[in-house]
């Protein structure tokens, strides 16, 4: 695992997003990169998982996970709290 890791992810829930989401305290427009320690399930291993933020709107953030494959835009509270992970976890209807 690279020691240029920040973040832990969890993997189980979308709130290991905040983490990234609020350190990188990106303005609408802006990209950022924030690798992370990624605790896989169900073989409780670290392994680096690359992950890039692009903030395009007020509530809405671009996300990628290159190596697993994954494109989605996430959907955050004022606070910064996933509240919609397209295709893992919803709290919006």
């Amino acid at each position: 695992m690279s020691a240029n890791c920040l973040d832990l992810d969890l993997g189980f829930t979308p709130a290991t997003n905040m983490i990234a989401i609020r350190r990188l305290r990106l303005k609408v427009g802006e990209r950022g990169d924030a690798p992370a320690a990624w605790l896989t399930l169900p073989d409780l291993k670290l392994r680096t998982l690359p992950q890039t933020y692009t903030r395009s709107g007020k509530s809405d953030y671009r996300y990628e996970a290159p190596s697993e494959g994954y494109r989605g835009t996430l959907q955050v509270s004022r606070i910064g709290a996933v509240i919609k992970y397209p295709g893992l976890f919803s709290i919006v209807e």
